[in-house]
């Protein structure tokens, strides 16, 4: 999958580019969205091409937008660097793409982000080709093993260096692991590259979602499918593309508003991304010492926190605790030492999740154990979070005695 990487600079389209963003009336949209289920309901082999304007909604920023990251560079504002999260969760047009791709509507996706959302939603690798990488996979130097993982892998992010320090943890390996990450002046990965070429000179049909076009190489793809008889060529986007007179349809409209359109008239439902996720809960013996813990647990269990901010609040009698504590980018685990534990009658424990934040919904989520059962006591609760709505569950599934570590 890994390529040498090339130096030099990115080729940009800037010539007579519109840098405005539209929006066309809703009956517009309407109309347009059920002519492209029409077309997507004949068509034999779809191709569907994301860009950063799909993952906007997630919390994370365009690159060609008024403010999107080159445009604020371009004109010497200050801009904050972005860091992936493994905690945004995947948008409507996210699951909506892979969905399309289960039933076969869809047969293979190109995506110019490493944000690896594609692949959360749930959606099959080996119908993705991610041509600038993805954040959260290494390769080993020597056999070439993926290693997938939870936490962004690049380290160094200024430079064209792409050694992460670990290794690969294939048997009597030990290959150096690189992050996949193309930067600028760099070529693309030549796995999935070649994979993208292919299934855009099959394509009858190719739905541009959230991409300005301006990149070469990447954005000559979706025109590709324009050298098959009779092929169409779609573009939802904010902006206006160099590519705006080759398509059959451009559809200024945020991608999520268009899927769920799309969906209508192909009588479908978007499923909802759920993160889930596991905590212990409880007061343990260490020693000679007690202590009160809250920890994430389970098969799945991260590595990177979900948690931004951790307070305890405990009550011996009449007396009341407060402990708070912020988290730490590696820490699944916050504890705090007690001298007595046969006197807590109470724990409440409220826990800032590190979710993007969406208006009306709480991202704090509270774990309350009232009254406490004995003074070493573990619970687990499983706390689901709706990529849609936002709304925390939070379920109590185990209790009584003690549990070990997961």
């Amino acid at each position: 999958m890994y390529l040498i990487r090339q130096s030099g600079l990115p080729e940009i389209i800037n010539e007579n580019i519109d840098p405005l963003e539209y929006i066309d009336e809703d009956v517009m949209v309407e109309a347009k969205a059920k002519q492209v289920a029409e077309l997507l309901q004949n068509s034999k082999h779809a191709v569907i091409y994301t860009g950063a304007g799909i993952s906007t909604s997630a919390g994370i920023p365009d690159f060609r937008g008024p403010n999107g990251v080159w445009t604020q560079r371009e004109t010497g504002a200050k801009i904050d660097h972005f860091k992936p999260s493994p905690y945004l969760l995947p948008t409507i047009a996210h699951q909506a793409v892979k969905t399309l791709v289960e039933l076969q509507m869809v047969k293979h996706v190109v995506s110019t982000n490493c944000d690896g959302l594609h692949i959360k939603s749930g959606l099959n690798q080996n119908q993705l080709s991610e041509i600038h990488g993805n954040s959260y996979l290494e390769v080993c130097a020597d056999c070439g093993k993926n290693h997938w993982r939870d936490y962004a892998v690049r380290n160094n992010w200024s430079s064209h260096k792409h050694e992460t320090g670990r290794k690969c943890e294939s048997y009597r390996c030990e290959g150096n692991l690189l992050d996949t990450i193309v930067n600028f002046g760099e070529d693309e990965l030549e796995g999935p590259w070649n994979q993208a070429v292919l299934n855009m000179n099959k394509a009858d049909l190719v739905i541009v979602l959230g991409s300005s076009l301006r990149v070469r190489r990447s954005c000559e793809l979706p025109v590709m499918c324009l050298e098959n008889e009779g092929s169409n060529l779609v573009i939802v986007n904010l902006q206006k593309t160099p590519s705006y007179d080759k398509a059959k349809l451009n559809v200024h409209c945020r991608t999520d508003d268009f899927m769920g359109l799309l969906f209508k008239y192909l009588e479908l439902d978007i499923p909802s991304y759920v993160f889930d996720v596991t905590y212990e809960f409880g007061i343990e013996k260490v020693d000679d010492k007690s202590r009160i813990f809250v920890r994430e647990c389970g098969q799945d269990k991260h590595i990177a926190s979900v948690v931004d901010e951790v307070l305890f609040k405990v009550s011996l009698g009449a007396l009341e605790l407060d402990h708070k504590m912020r988290s730490r980018w590696h820490e699944t685990e916050y504890q705090f030492l007690i001298d007595e534990p046969e006197l807590v009658t109470k724990i409440n424990v409220d826990l800032m999740m590190n979710f993007k934040e969406k208006e009306g919904v709480s991202n704090i989520c509270s774990l309350e154990i009232d009254p406490v059962p004995s003074p070493y006591f573990c619970v687990k609760f499983r706390i689901q979070r709706d990529s849609v709505t936002g709304e925390m569950t939070v379920e109590r599934v185990e209790e009584g005695g003690f549990c070990s570590i997961c």
